[in-house]
């Protein structure tokens, strides 16, 4: 499948929010969406973001993402679960054009952006001017972070590093190709960098829908037989020939009977 053709533009948010339930201290954070435009031959399509566990329940998370329970997916991460939404991502006119999945959020007492993004978004909403202040009892749009691919082997995953995460790990969990992932993350330098991840950063995963492919037939014979090869040398035996082995009395014996000498 050729690689896809995405723009990528920066959009820099600095947020200064310490996290109780999550004791991860945000100061900044690079959000590089995937731009989209009226001459993208895909306007739509579905995805998937990835919401970290914050204690809620399944019915209240598709409460405040405005799906159906049934389009969420249990994550399991060991001593807890995440989970997967499967939404309808579009190409909105949004900071010059962007892929964006909306819901809608009634704002309380109190309430900022950077706790709701952070606390029940996982830090993947567009704050949009347009939007006015955060004044209690208003619904507002809340504007997520979505992406669309050409072809149809993999849907886009809008992900938010954790602590202890790593781009290897992250393509177990989900699972996607190394290279594919630092390809289409291209604005947070991880084709030079890939070990430099840092909490908070928003990455949009192509996530392979069939699972990565086990090796070929072929490809595994010839694993084998380089194993049995290095095994051979590694134990002495590399330059056994069975040929130059010496024949044992016995066997030389019945040789000569099967084959007498001529007499002349």
């Amino acid at each position: 499948m050729a690689a896809p053709n995405l723009l990528f533009f920066s959009l820099l948010t600095t947020l200064y929010f310490t996290t109780a339930l999550s004791n991860i201290s945000i100061k900044s954070v690079d959000l590089y969406p995937l731009a989209c435009s009226n001459s993208n031959k895909i306007q739509s399509c579905n995805s998937y973001l990835y919401h970290i566990s914050r204690g809620l329940t399944v019915e209240e998370i598709a409460n405040f993402y405005s799906v159906n329970a049934s389009q969420i997916t249990e994550k399991d991460r060991g001593t807890r679960k995440d989970y997967l939404i499967e939404v309808p991502c579009s190409c909105k006119d949004l900071n010059g054009g962007t892929y964006i999945y909306d819901t809608r959020y009634n704002i309380h007492t109190n309430d900022t952006f950077f706790d709701v993004t952070t606390n029940i978004y996982s830090g993947q909403a567009l704050s949009a001017a347009e939007d006015g202040p955060w004044d209690a009892g208003k619904v507002i749009p809340i504007h997520l972070l979505c992406g669309c691919l050409q072809g149809d082997s993999q849907i886009v995953v809008t992900y938010t590093v954790q602590e202890s995460d790593t781009l290897s790990g992250i393509a177990n969990i989900l699972p996607a190709q190394l290279e594919a992932i630092k390809n289409l993350n291209a604005g947070y330098g991880l084709v030079r960098n890939p070990g430099n991840l840092q909490v908070g950063w928003v990455l949009f995963i192509p996530m392979e829908k069939n699972g990565i492919r086990p090796p070929k037939q072929e490809q595994r014979a010839n694993y084998y037989r380089h194993t049995m090869l290095c095994d051979t040398v590694i134990n002495g035996h590399a330059d056994h020939n069975p040929s130059e082995e010496k024949e044992s009395p016995a066997a030389q014996r019945g040789k000569s009977q099967r084959h007498p000498k001529e007499h002349e």
